[in-house]
């Protein structure tokens, strides 16, 4: 018979800290996940679901307290985009706006894909556009707000845990392809000779000489 190990809000607050610690420990130690900017809370969030699914397979489960989930949510949206600033959008020019509809065609083709998926599949539809720009663009506090709105409006009862889990495996896949394919990128327009912006450790070892000199 299965046993559950529950943690209260100071150990799981305890837990994910050295989650964050140890993934910290191994990007700092192993050079390949420095070389692709691996996060180290991917690193260390893969090392504890490894430990969690072994511990499954071995009949003991681990339930968190999520009580703090909601505030802690709502506070972290509500300061992304503090630190924008319009003059730094106005700089962007044509290149920002090829980006955002870039970002506005990703988001079209991020929920056609879900839809046909689920189709294929014989499930439902909307499942697909959970595991679609819900969660792929909006990330878990998107994909939990429109879980609990399925689950309501549609009869979808799994569709918050489906929408969390959609957004976990893109948060993760990102932080494990998004470093490599941007290092990728970078040493292509470094070897094209191309500016890359004011970072010294992206331009030569006499650039800041020349600049100078000018």
């Amino acid at each position: 018979m299965a046993q559950t190990l529950s943690f209260g809000v100071p150990a799981t607050l305890v837990l994910a800290a050295l989650v964050l610690i140890v993934g910290r420990r191994l990007v700092g130690s192993i050079e390949r996940l420095q070389r692709h900017s691996i996060p180290p809370a991917v690193v260390g969030g893969l090392v504890a679901a490894v430990l969690f699914s072994v511990m499954h397979g071995l009949g003991t489960d681990v339930s968190f307290a999520a009580g703090l989930q909601p505030g802690m949510m709502l506070a972290f949206f509500a300061t992304v985009g503090l630190s924008a600033d319009l003059r730094m959008l106005v700089q962007g020019g044509a290149l920002l706006a090829r980006f955002t509809v870039g970002v506005l065609l990703m988001l079209v083709v991020q929920n056609l894909v879900g839809v046909f998926a689920a189709r294929a599949m014989g499930i439902d539809p909307a499942i697909g556009l959970l595991a679609g720009s819900i969660t792929m663009a909006g990330g878990h506090g998107t994909g939990a707000a429109w879980g609990e709105r399925f689950a309501q409006s549609y009869g979808i009862e799994a569709a918050p845990a489906i929408a969390i889990a959609a957004a976990t495996f893109g948060l993760i896949a990102g932080g494990l392809v998004g470093g490599p394919v941007a290092r990728r990128l970078v040493e292509q327009l470094a070897a094209r000779g191309q500016p890359l912006g004011s970072s010294r450790s992206l331009s030569g070892p006499d650039d800041g000489a020349h600049a100078s000199a000018r």
